[in-house]
């Protein structure tokens, strides 16, 4: 795994600009593909005033007034993650990071979302991982053979029976 500023401008260079454009044009029901892609992202209307789903809403505006991107920076933000958390860093930053969530109660999982496969994916596998089952925080074993055995869960039993 990368150093946070050795692994955003690669990880990013993976981001579909176009489909985020177009998804969010779509989102928004505004032709973004007219903004400055270099200039600040235009303040949008009140949350009052929009008619769509208003928590992803609220996801989007929050990124605009707080962290004030350009329009780019939105885009592939978006395309990376769709405004959900995205974490780039050290192995040992990653894993901080998700222990922090977890154990503040802010997560209670986590989908993994590598930008290239099989690559990324491996990084993570083979980088943090380890240093999570060396935490705690993550299994080293499994006791069961099954996702039913591990999950706990009983074997269902049959709903037919013979002579039906």
């Amino acid at each position: 795994m990368k150093k946070r500023d050795e692994g955003s401008p690669n990880w990013m260079s993976f981001c579909p600009l176009d489909d985020s454009v177009a998804q969010l044009g779509d989102f928004l029901g505004q032709d973004v593909k007219r903004w400055d892609l270099d200039a600040p992202v235009p303040e949008l209307p009140d949350i009052l005033e929009f008619s769509g789903p208003k928590g992803r809403y609220e996801v989007i505006k929050r990124i605009i007034d707080t962290e004030k991107p350009t329009a780019r920076q939105l885009f592939q933000r978006l395309a990376a993650g769709g405004g959900h958390a995205t974490v780039v860093g050290s192995p040992e930053e990653v894993a901080d990071m998700m222990q922090n969530w977890f154990e503040s109660g802010a997560a209670d999982g986590f989908n993994i979302m590598a930008p290239t496969y099989p690559e990324s994916l491996a990084d993570f596998i083979h980088y943090v991982v380890p240093i999570l089952q060396k935490r705690g925080l993550f299994r080293k074993d499994y006791t069961g053979h099954t996702l039913r055995d591990n999950l706990g869960l009983p074997v269902p039993t049959a709903k037919i029976t013979q002579g039906d």
